[in-house]
């Protein structure tokens, strides 16, 4: 490492391992790669990776912070809200939220949206979101640099 190269925690090769792959629409590769986060860094290292997959996508959409925006995800060909079941549209609007708590930098709402899906008590509804998640940014950062969304 050299001077000027940031020093980044022991979860972060996982986590942009893991958008990186989704990026490459390489889900065999995600699945794995989040299962040796979640093993070896817990829910810090999935929390960790959460913030940075947004703050990149904040980044590279030109965001600096603090900024109000609000999420939506439409179906580019038909203009309705993404998601075939209600449960996926309900994981959108989930992920869309969190989007926007973060990069406005309100902490009370980022955590109360955490909260909704960490109370709940339900495993497979927290790995989904997460996913989801790890979908909408690949695929965002994928269209801002002009390369196939591979969702």
């Amino acid at each position: 490492m050299t001077a000027t190269e940031p020093e980044h925690p022991a979860w972060w090769p996982a986590a942009t391992h893991a958008l990186h792959q989704a990026q490459l629409g390489r889900w065999d590769i995600v699945g794995p790669t989040l299962t040796q986060l979640d093993q070896q860094h817990g829910s810090a290292g999935i929390l960790g990776a959460m913030l940075a997959w947004i703050d990149t996508l904040a980044h590279e959409s030109g965001f600096t912070g603090g900024e109000q925006i609000s999420a939506a995800f439409i179906h580019t060909d038909t203009a309705c809200e993404s998601g075939s079941t209600a449960e996926e549209r309900a994981a959108m609007r989930w992920v869309g939220r969190l989007i926007e708590a973060r990069v406005g930098m309100d902490q009370d709402a980022f955590d109360a949206v955490l909260d909704e899906t960490i109370e709940s008590g339900d495993i497979r509804l927290w790995n989904d979101n997460v996913g989801h998640l790890l979908t909408t940014v690949a695929i965002n950062l994928n269209q801002l640099q002009g390369r196939p969304d591979n969702g």
